[in-house]
């Protein structure tokens, strides 16, 4: 019998797949930010706003549920996707209902109409989540991989074509749009799927109870990492303000984008499997943590430390609203990435309540200084803003997973201390050629070129090539696989 693919390997397909998508629209962004301006880029991330609040709303915990049980699974996953989809149909009729009354409020009647055309992305979202649901709890993360980059492909050309055309705004909102659809014939065509009302109430009545906390904890998360454009918008009153926040905010969170990815997609099916081995999970979260250190906080500290000229230099003068929020969001990103394989833990040891009230508590923090943030600090503000609560999160979530898994917090941050010194050898460095260079490409080139191969060698010595050996030991475990 075949046996199912390791950990190492599915992180290794998933971390491969994330990095390509996420190259992929990083230099479709670059080449869009060229074409388009601020402006439409702000309109953009509005509507982003909604239909990722609503989306993540319209799945409600489900998926979670469903990958953490384990009886009933045919009809859990039947029950789920038509709840799934009843949700999506509402909540899209909804945020139609109400496009006039939100554009009223944030003060740009122009939002009206894409709006309304942004409930179609929401609908079309809960096709192919049954598939989606079976391939990840059969940790058949290749199948999952294929789908990321048909999308994220999608998007891309779409958006650039669209640009090119003169559609301005609307390429990019098509474009997303086009994404969620290619997304939905490719999971059709790895495994059909039917559009069926089925609810087992019993059943249903689990997964919702389950899928509560996952929600709440879900959706505090996007809460703050999604009104904050709404506020920029209506305090500073400019789309081309929210546009350079959200050039700054997408760039300084690739890398939480790239290693949450990573975490919630292999990490909690992978933890979920061995939820009652104590020894089992302490070992594969030390490692993941460990791991994820080496990538995330090297590739954090080099993007703060070449933030200004990236943006003046490859995305131009107009974005120059975006340097010093990049430059603190880059920090942030890898804080965030720290903390992503203990959300994993969370939820496979059924201690979500745990993760639902961290985040309780730095939204409310978030939430009631956002607004002074905003008025008296503007971009820069609601940068420091966030990177205050991701050192509370980081805090907080290393205190929790230490308990739950019976370790001490010396064990976490010792998984740290190699690539942080490194990291720091790595940013002075890469700080000083760019100070005598000065702003320019050769500059950037320069630093990255000098950067990458200094922290490599830093780790080198530190470990005394031990970080070779181990290299070698997860790629054969991989290949095994």
């Amino acid at each position: 019998m075949k046996s199912e693919p390791s950990a190492v390997a599915n992180i290794g397909v998933v971390g491969v797949t994330l990095a390509i998508t996420l190259a992929m629209s990083q230099l479709a962004t670059i080449v869009l930010a060229k074409i388009l301006g601020p402006g439409d880029f702000g309109l953009y991330a509005i509507c982003l706003v909604f239909i990722n609040l609503l989306i993540f709303v319209s799945i409600f915990g489900l998926d979670s549920a469903v990958i953490h049980r384990q009886t009933d699974i045919d009809k859990a996953i039947e029950t789920a996707s038509t709840l799934r989809f009843i949700l999506s149909l509402l909540l899209a009729a909804l945020l139609f209902v109400l496009a006039p009354l939100i554009a009223e409020t944030i003060g740009s009647q122009e939002l009206v109409t894409p709006l309304q055309v942004s409930g179609i992305a929401i609908i079309i979202a809960a096709f192919g989540f049954e598939t989606l649901v079976r391939l990840s709890k059969g940790l058949l993360f290749k199948s999952v991989s294929i789908t990321r980059i048909v999308n994220i492909a999608t998007w891309s050309v779409t958006a650039l074509v669209l640009a090119y055309l003169g559609f301005k705004f609307w390429s990019l909102l098509f474009a997303y749009i086009a994404g969620l659809v290619a997304t939905a014939v490719a999971l059709w065509i790895i495994r059909p799927w039917k559009i069926r009302y089925r609810v087992d109430r019993p059943i249903a009545q689990e997964l919702v109870r389950y899928g509560t906390f996952p929600l709440g904890a879900g959706l505090l998360t996007l809460l703050v990492w999604n009104v904050d454009k709404l506020a920029v918008g209506a305090i500073l009153g400019s789309s081309a303000i929210v546009g350079s926040y959200y050039i700054a905010i997408s760039y300084g969170t690739i890398i939480p984008s790239l290693f949450t990815g990573i975490t919630s997609t292999v990490l909690f099916p992978t933890f979920s499997k061995i939820q009652t081995d104590l020894t089992g999970l302490r070992e594969k979260y030390l490692k993941a943590l460990k791991y994820l250190s080496y990538i995330s906080i090297p590739a954090g500290v080099g993007l703060a430390v070449i933030s200004r000229t990236f943006i003046l230099r490859v995305l131009g003068p107009d974005w120059s609203a975006a340097v010093a929020p990049l430059a603190i969001f880059s920090v942030v990103g890898i804080l965030g990435s720290l903390t992503s394989p203990a959300s994993s833990v969370f939820l496979a040891t059924g201690n979500q309540y745990r993760m639902f009230r961290q985040n309780l508590v730095m939204g409310v923090f978030f939430f009631v200084l956002l607004v002074p943030a905003i008025f008296y600090w503007e971009l820069v503000g609601v940068a420091v803003l966030f990177l205050l609560a991701a050192i509370g999160s980081l805090v907080w979530v290393f205190l929790m997973a230490a308990d739950i898994l019976q370790f001490s917090l010396a064990d976490e941050l010792r998984m740290l201390t190699v690539p942080v010194a490194a990291s720091a050898i790595m940013a002075v460095v890469a700080f000083g050629v760019g100070t005598l260079m000065g702003t320019t490409l050769l500059s950037l080139g320069s630093q990255i070129v000098i950067a990458i191969p200094l922290y490599f060698a830093c780790v080198f010595i530190m470990t005394r090539g031990e970080i070779v050996k181990e290299a070698k030991d997860l790629l054969a475990s991989a290949r095994r696989k």
